[in-house]
């Protein structure tokens, strides 16, 4: 439908952070320059500024989540954009961000995930040696351990994985990782990647 149509603009802005009730009125000013009326409930705004608010009250990433909102109802032929139109597009967010992470990365950090994509235990023994064992397969020299715990950590900032640190009582305490990307999603960005192609071959 044309009046959900957006035409909000695309180019760099730079913003403080804001409060959920600024950034409900910066993109209810946005919404009325860029859709006509009626072409946004009220309490979609209201999702996307508490969406935006709760991450790190960045108004940019507001207001490219009611873009991207706009562009899902549009497909849809939807007569207004809606709540669930806002979930949709963070989705689509969240997974295109991951998809280029993942699909950038250096060889040995796409291994690394790999080898905690095949982890069992997740403890970071099993990922090295995991990691080691598909270094050998690709014929790549196996970056340090610690090197590895460092790629990890950034990987864990990065929101791909989490990592925690658990006790094992008398044996003293074990980093447990977990990946937090669909598996689709990494073999998706993988798949083109002629070194790592081959890994999503190689059975568990």
């Amino acid at each position: 439908d044309p009046r959900v149509r957006s035409s909000l603009s695309e180019e760099e802005m730079v913003f403080n952070p804001y409060k959920v009730e600024q950034l409900q009125k910066i993109l209810i000013d946005r919404a009325r320059v860029a859709f006509n009326d009626d072409a946004i409930d009220g309490a979609a705004i209201n999702l996307c500024a508490a969406m935006a608010g709760k991450e790190n009250g960045d108004a940019r990433k507001a207001i490219d989540l009611l873009r991207v909102a706009a562009e899902i109802a549009e497909r849809e032929k939807a007569d207004k954009v809606e709540e669930k139109h806002i979930r949709l597009a963070q989705e689509k967010i969240e997974k295109d961000t991951n998809f280029e992470i993942l699909k950038n990365s250096t060889t040995h950090t796409k291994i690394i995930i790999m080898a905690i994509m095949k982890s069992k235990i997740g403890n970071t023994g099993e990922v090295y040696e995991i990691y080691s064992s598909l270094c050998r397969h690709t014929e790549q020299e196996p970056l340090t351990q610690r090197r590895i715990t460092q790629i990890i950590s950034e990987l864990d900032q990065l929101g791909l994985v989490i990592s925690n640190i658990m006790s094992q009582g008398r044996y003293g305490r074990s980093q447990r990782i977990k990946i937090t990307v669909p598996v689709l999603t990494i073999k998706e960005a993988l798949k083109d990647d002629p070194i790592l192609s081959a890994l999503l071959m190689i059975n568990d």
